[in-house]
């Protein structure tokens, strides 16, 4: 469960608040969906929640524990797909051998058949591939890492028809 309490955050040099003592329970096993006009604090709050930006005040915890302790049992549970990513000009296998280890439930059986759905092969070069196809592939990564915890930002922006409706 993460649960959010008193949260107030700015960025600095604007004197308006984003959040002024939010509070926000997520529960185990449920998908969430976060809507709001541009602008309203959508990407800052999944930041926060997954320690990217640090709160002017209140607290956010992850399983009982505060995100600001930097904990690693934390963080294997956590992943988060911003709107916008970069990828390194690697195989996808030695991006896996790269990032697996940070995910202990990693599974490459789940991994083929998320790219085998979204129709990539799982010999890829992330440096040949277009940005929707790197999508594609960052988001089978996020689920195949089996976190208890997957935040995504805009996953379907940059993502063609029919993908978005397989997604």
């Amino acid at each position: 469960m993460i649960t959010i309490n008193s949260l107030t955050y700015r960025y600095s040099g604007i004197r308006k608040n984003v959040f002024d003592q939010l509070n926000l329970t997520i529960e185990e096993g449920g998908i969430y969906g976060l809507l709001g006009k541009n602008g309203v604090g959508k990407t800052t709050l999944l930041y926060l929640m997954c320690n990217l930006l640090k709160p002017k005040n209140g607290y956010i915890m992850v399983d009982g524990i505060d995100i600001q302790k930097k904990c690693a049992a934390i963080f294997e549970n956590l992943f988060l797909v911003p709107e916008e990513f970069e990828l390194p000009d690697c195989s996808l296998k030695q991006y896996i051998n790269i990032m697996k280890p940070f995910y202990p439930k990693f599974s490459q059986e789940c991994l083929k058949k998320y790219l085998k759905g979204f129709e990539l092969p799982d010999n890829l070069h992330l440096g040949r591939i277009s940005m929707g196809q790197k999508k594609k592939v960052y988001i089978c990564f996020a689920l195949a890492t089996q976190c208890k915890y997957i935040i995504m930002d805009e996953p379907t922006n940059g993502l063609d028809i029919p993908s978005k409706k397989l997604f």
